[in-house]
């Protein structure tokens, strides 16, 4: 996995680092400020970043809306959009829920942000709290690890969560995007 990540560019102008290792998912998570670009050397999920950062304008973040669901469509198979609300507030929901994305409840029920809190490992609890605290903080996080797949599969994958903010300063959402490293 160095290696590829190597390859995918420098992250030396993180403002942040994380490393979470649950069962089979392993991400190094690197928060960047929303004003900062990310390395171009990223692969081709820098398109759903730029698409995001052009429905900004100057430090306001984006909301939620059918002209941003609209440019995005590209990327519906491989993202989600959660709607967190307060960092505290428990059973964050799903309003858009990819392919790539593994449920983690019944499809007939209403799907959850991930595992929830009460859900993650007590060693990744706080690291989860300050992941949300930097996007809540207007921070953009690109992930690089591994995730199984529907057959079982551990993928190496990049995984990207930009906020949306629904009076463009408040953070109520976090919309994601993944795609597999080649």
């Amino acid at each position: 996995m160095t290696g590829q990540i190597a390859t995918i560019g420098n992250f030396d102008q993180s403002v942040h680092s994380i490393e979470f290792q649950e069962q089979e998912r392993k991400l190094s998570s690197y928060f960047f400020h929303v004003n900062q670009q990310p390395n171009e050397n990223i692969g081709k999920i820098i398109d759903f970043h730029t698409i995001w950062n052009a429905a900004r304008s100057k430090n306001i973040l984006p909301s939620w809306n059918a002209s941003l669901s609209d440019d995005l469509s590209d990327w519906h198979k491989v993202m989600r959009l959660n709607e967190i609300g307060s960092i505290s507030k428990k059973g964050q929901k799903d309003a858009i829920h990819s392919d790539i994305f593994k449920p983690d409840s019944d499809p007939k029920t209403t799907l959850t942000l991930g595992k929830k809190l009460e859900d993650i490992s007590a060693k990744n609890k706080n690291k989860y709290l300050e992941y949300l605290s930097y996007l809540h903080n207007h921070h953009y996080v690109i992930s690089i690890g591994t995730m199984p797949y529907y057959d079982g599969e551990i993928l190496p994958i990049i995984l990207m969560s930009l906020p949306l903010a629904e009076n463009g300063e408040l953070v109520t959402h976090i919309l994601s995007a993944v795609t597999a490293l080649h």
